[in-house]
Formats: structure tokens, sequence, C-alpha cells
């Protein structure tokens, strides 16, 4: 698949699922190079 069907398939499925990741890794390492998906931030007390 290629990144950009991964793209327009993760955005066709955002919608429904709430959390929902893309996740790139290095296929020699099989290190994770990027993470793409929702992001939360701590509020502030």
């Amino acid at each position: 698949m290629s990144e950009a069907e991964a793209l327009k398939e993760w955005f066709e499925l955002s919608g429904t699922v709430k959390e929902l990741y893309l996740i790139e890794t290095d296929e020699t390492t099989g290190k994770i190079k990027r993470q793409i998906g929702p992001t939360y931030r701590k509020k502030k007390k």
C-alpha cells in the first residue's frame, strides 16, 4: 500500500474509529519511523 493510499484510508476510517493510528516502520530495523494519529495534551490545572 502506498503512502497516499494509506492516508486516504486513514482519513476515511478516522471518522468512525476514535483512536486510529497510522504507523510507518523502517523495514530494515523494525523501528517506528513516524506515527500519525490523535494527539492528547494534558490539561493544565
